[in-house]
Formats: C-alpha cells, structure tokens, sequence
C-alpha cells in the first residue's frame, strides 16, 4: 500500500515540475526561425550586438595573405560569414560581387569561411572560382571568429563596420544589394 502511494506522490512530482518547467520564460535559449534565408532573431546575444567595437583578428586569405580586421580602420567593411552548402549564401554572392566590383574604393568585403564546416579548404577555392568572385575570402580553419570571437550561429551572418570600427548593422540571414548600398551610402 505504501508503494502505491510512494509511486502516485514521485508522478505527481514529475508532472508538477513539467508544467512548472512548461510555464517558466525561455530567455535562456536560443531561439530562431529559418524562412527565406533569414533568421530570425528572437535572443539578443546571438552574434555581437549593434554598437559594439567590431572584434578584431587576423585571418589568412585564399592567396595566403594576412588580413587583420585592424588594419582596415578607416573604411566601412562588410564582414561575411558563410559557408559553400548554405543555399543564401550562395544567392547573395553575386550581388556582393557586384558592390565590389561597383563600390570596392568605399567598401571592403571580407566573406569569412568557417573552413571547419567544409569539405575541404579546396572545396571553398573551387566555389570562389567557379562563382569568379574577386573579393576578400578568409578563411576560419577551427571556427574561432565565426563562432567563438562573433558568436554566429547561423550561415549567413553579416556585419556592417564603420570607418571607426563599431558594428552598425548586423544581418542574420541572406544580403541584399539594397542593405549594403544603404550602408555604404550613410
């Protein structure tokens, strides 16, 4: 007889902590949709907050030249993570080709690669190629800045960096030509 109630008091228990686990505000998790390329945000710390210094690092390009994010102090960059299987990555290529090719006195494009993600670092080099894509490529072999310097969690993500350094916009989702020609116009 005791059991018996034993078990009724431990189910009680559990169904009162699942409807108090239920009912308790979910700030703590992350929490986005994926629609149309674009994610939307619905936790605050996903990725660098607008108006905060741009993290700087030093990356190495697809040529084997040293970047350093630093050294681009004065002019408005483009920061872009992506990867060659994201599907608005691959659509929003074109047209930041396009702002380079239009714009690239004014802007500096820098399209991380977060190399950890990939196939290989010739799978990213074919991509670039065959897309014939002539602005900056980075890659991120471990993922440091993508994920552990930016906190980005979903491909693509964009940052739009002042002449001073300070992160203006970030985009979670795909670019538009639109949104990079209202930054380099402010």
């Amino acid at each position: 007889m005791w059991r018996k109630g034993l078990a009724i008091a431990l189910l009680l228990v559990m169904i009162g902590y699942t409807g108090w686990q239920m009912i308790q505000p979910k700030e703590n998790k992350a929490s986005s949709s994926y629609e149309n390329g674009n994610v939307e945000n619905t936790q605050t710390s996903m990725g660098i907050e607008e108006g905060k210094m741009a993290p700087s690092f030093t990356l190495s390009s697809l040529s084997g030249e040293e970047i350093a994010l630093e050294h681009l102090k004065g002019k408005k960059v483009i920061l872009n993570f992506w990867a060659t299987w994201c599907p608005p990555c691959k659509k929003e290529m074109p047209e930041m080709q396009k702002i380079s090719k239009t714009h690239g006195e004014e802007v500096e494009i820098l399209a991380i690669n977060s190399t950890d993600n990939e196939k290989s670092v010739k799978s990213v080099e074919d991509f670039i190629e065959e897309g014939g894509y002539t602005f900056t490529v980075l890659l991120d072999p471990e993922g440091k800045v993508n994920g552990n310097l930016y906190r980005t969690v979903a491909f693509p993500t964009s940052y739009f960096i002042n002449e001073d350094g300070k992160i203006v916009k970030r985009i979670n989702g795909q670019l538009t030509e639109k949104e990079m020609l209202e930054f380099i116009q402010s």
